[in-house]
């Protein structure tokens, strides 16, 4: 069976017409979402056409699609036919566009919003919540966007223009369960970008981060999640961080196949130092034009060919630590358990004696003895 297809032409539609046609199109998806009945077994669909710009009077206003055996409601983009690769337009009128909490399985594709609430979130909703191929485009007023519950994808969108706000405000928010994947955030000053919760996919994606952003992903008590082949592109020495390690993260994250660019100052690359960053997995993450600090990470199991400069506070707690590292001076290994590949600095200061008495092919310097710091 398939959905229940309904149609939304901004400007050739009347409200009057059944609603089951481009050519029977509503004029105002609040009519459509007033009209539809929710199709319990396979769902429902409204396109939107993308013959002109549709202009807000109002959030949007639905019935909870939450109940068991809703497959659920979407709103999609069209120019002639469902489907077809329309993007539909939306102004929000400075209003929310869909602030639902309760709500679930309802997705947004396609399309593009602009000129929602200053104040608050275009987009409000709850588990099973998906996003695709949809453009956000603040005009420098907007500082929240979204903010999704569990189980849900943004994939293919734009998040950019939005407004500095000195409260750190989250621009993203994502519960538990969530795959963010190939889409392009812009991350304004005082801001993070994307905060993420246990067992999220991070992957493919580009985060562009102003000089004074605070951080571009923050993972907050994210057990289990993996972060993969993004890019966090920094401009101007950058004093945030590329991701951020936060509340307690445990049970076998992984942070893999990065690329960090541009942080310098106080920034840093990955930064994590809570106490329970365990069973946490970096590896092959590449940094590059980072004058000052690469990452801080610290309690971890595993960082594999990571970072070639690190930060003063240097490794600390590992169970294995191996590849590429520059350590100077005052960039220590502490306490971990197995290093192995390590290129020592002349002049390091090793206040790991055990870690290095078991380590294998350790590169040390003149200044360096295996077992003794200098």
């Amino acid at each position: 069976m398939a959905r229940s297809e309904y149609y939304v032409r901004p400007t050739n539609g009347n409200d009057t017409n059944a609603g089951t046609s481009h050519a029977a199109a509503w004029k105002t998806v609040q009519h459509a979402l007033d009209t539809i009945t929710m199709d319990s077994t396979d769902g429902d669909r409204i396109n939107i056409c993308d013959e002109s710009t549709l202009t807000l009077a109002s959030v949007w206003s639905l019935t909870p699609y939450g109940n068991p055996g809703k497959k659920g409601l979407i709103f999609q983009g069209y120019t002639s036919a469902a489907g077809d690769g329309g993007i539909f337009y939306v102004d929000a009128n400075l209003q929310k566009v869909l602030n639902h909490s309760g709500h679930d399985y309802i997705s947004l594709i396609d399309g593009k919003i602009t000129n929602w609430d200053v104040a608050n979130l275009a987009i409000r909703l709850d588990n099973g919540c998906n996003l695709i191929n949809m453009r956000f485009e603040s005009d420098g007023s907007q500082v929240k966007v979204v903010r999704l519950d569990n189980e849900g994808i943004i994939q293919g969108c734009v998040f950019k223009g939005l407004k500095d706000d000195a409260t750190t405000a989250k621009n993203i928010q994502l519960a538990n369960y969530f795959t963010f994947i190939n889409n392009y955030v812009e991350v304004p000053e005082d801001n993070i970008g994307i905060q993420a919760g246990k067992a999220s996919s991070i992957i493919g994606n580009m985060f562009v981060l102003d000089p004074s952003a605070d951080t571009g992903l923050k993972l907050n008590n994210a057990s289990h999640a993996l972060v993969a082949n993004n890019t966090f592109l920094a401009s101007a020495s950058c004093s945030g961080k590329g991701i951020s390690l936060a509340g307690t993260i445990t049970y076998g994250g992984t942070i893999i196949n990065n690329y960090f660019e541009g942080f310098s100052d106080s920034g840093y690359g990955i930064y994590g130092s809570h106490a329970n960053n365990i069973n946490l997995l970096l590896s092959n993450n590449y940094y590059y034009n980072n004058t000052t600090n690469e990452s801080q990470v610290a309690d971890t199991v595993r960082v594999i060919n990571g970072p070639v400069t690190l930060s003063s506070s240097g490794v600390r707690n590992n169970a294995w630590v191996s590849g590429n590292f520059d350590l100077s001076p005052t960039k220590v290994l502490i306490n971990n358990a197995l290093v192995t590949q390590i290129a020592l600095g002349d002049t390091v200061h090793s206040k790991d004696v055990g870690a290095v008495q078991r380590a294998k092919g350790v590169i040390g310097g003149p200044n360096m003895q295996a077992g003794r710091s200098r």
